[in-house]
């Protein structure tokens, strides 16, 4: 038996991962005491809030048919369990719990680019899993991740992290 997803499936997951960014980086503008990085984490958080209406919009344009990938589920549940182990889809508070635990501006970047990586390889991953025709949609999501990622690291060279 093969795995079902929709588009829109993987839109509503891309919904929560949103949310629990734009928590994340808000919670760590919240707790930092350098001016610069509390900015740079609203303007983060910020994005995370217009990827999250723009998100809605793409989500509400795909596909609601489920797609059965030529997988079957014996062989696929534990790698999709890995892709979802850290909780982003489910828990509202993991991105705020995840901020928390950052001790260090390094360990906040370190946190942050992990988690964009994960956003970013989920996307990717999932597309195996989604009819043909939601591929764009799902890959102009994954782009505002890689742009993150493209923040994120400049911003932590400037920082001589």
């Amino acid at each position: 038996m093969g795995i079902k997803f929709s588009g829109y499936e993987i839109g509503e997951m891309a919904v929560q991962i949103e949310r629990n960014g734009k928590a994340f980086y808000s919670e760590l503008a919240r707790k930092s005491n350098d001016a610069d990085m509390r900015t740079f984490f609203k303007y983060l958080a910020d994005q995370e809030d217009a990827h999250l209406e723009r998100f809605k919009g793409l989500r509400d344009r795909l596909s609601k048919e489920g797609y059965v990938a030529p997988y079957d589920w014996d062989e696929a549940r534990d790698y999709l369990a890995a892709l979802v182990s850290k909780e982003v889809f489910t828990d509202e508070n993991v991105g705020a719990r995840i901020a928390e635990e950052a001790a260090d501006e390094r360990a906040a970047f370190e946190a942050a680019i992990g988690l964009e990586k994960d956003s970013l390889l989920f996307y990717h991953e999932m597309m195996r899993f989604v009819n043909k025709q939601d591929h764009p949609l799902i890959e102009a999501i994954a782009e505002e991740e890689r742009k993150h990622i493209a923040d994120l690291s400049e911003k932590r060279k400037e920082r001589g992290i």
